[in-house]
Order: C-alpha cells, then structure tokens, then sequence
C-alpha cells in the first residue's frame, strides 16, 4: 500500500476526505452559517427569547465548518496531506463524541444529539481507519 494512499476495502482516501467534506458541509456547515435558528429547531433544540448570542454563535461553528470541509475537499488530493487532515477529521469526531456524551450526562441537550453519538463514535473510528491503515 502505497505511503500517501491509505485503502478502506477499495476506498480511497481522496474519497473518503472528499465524501467527509461534503456531507458535513451540506448537513452541517451550510446549515448552521446561514440558518443557524432553523438548524436548531429541526434538531429539537429550545430557541431561547433572546436569540443574538444563538445566532452568532451558530453562524461561527458554521463558518468553522464550512471552511475546514472545503479545505479538505481542496486539498484531498495531495496525498503528503492526507496524515494532517485525518488526523484533525479525528480530533474533530472525538471531541465531537466527548461533547455529545457531556451534553447527554448533563441532560442538557435533545434526543437527537444524543443519537449522534454513535455516529460520531463510527466517523471517529473510520478516520483512525485511514490514517492508521487498520482496514487495509
């Protein structure tokens, strides 16, 4: 297996950080940039009154998000990149794990958050896949 081409049975990394870019800006990034409130209602969330700080502060992860996915959808194709850009894919879904397992003990977030665990859980560990060949 070629150094700067990790494989996941057949997949290809550049795939893999191009279908990861996409997704999450589409159902993600996009989302929270430009109708953060909107994002947050179809997610179960309660709007607060005063919505100022929900709208920034959405629009900020958003923006967030939007720029390391296009990032990764720029770069996937430099393979001496693909190390860096896993490794922060997984730094990402793990901390995104912690935060929705903290939200869930505090019972402080909707059942909808709660049930991104496992998903994050499963990005988390496709991301380490790659990077550290476990499924080639």
């Amino acid at each position: 297996m070629p150094a700067g081409k990790p494989r996941l049975k057949g997949m290809s990394a550049v795939i893999y950080l191009k279908t990861m870019s996409i997704l999450f800006t589409l159902a993600i990034g996009l989302p929270l940039l430009i109708v953060p409130l909107s994002w947050a209602r179809l997610m179960r969330w309660q709007i607060p009154a005063d919505t100022d700080l929900t709208n920034y502060f959405g629009r900020c992860l958003g923006a967030v998000v939007t720029a390391i996915a296009f990032l990764v959808f720029v770069y996937a194709d430099k393979g001496a990149l693909h190390a860096f850009m896993l490794e922060l894919l997984l730094g990402a879904f793990a901390l995104m794990v912690a935060v929705h397992v903290w939200g869930f003990l505090k019972r402080a977030q909707p059942w909808t958050e709660t049930a991104e665990i496992p998903l994050y859980l499963l990005l988390s560990l496709s991301a380490a896949g790659f990077r550290f060949g476990w499924f080639a």
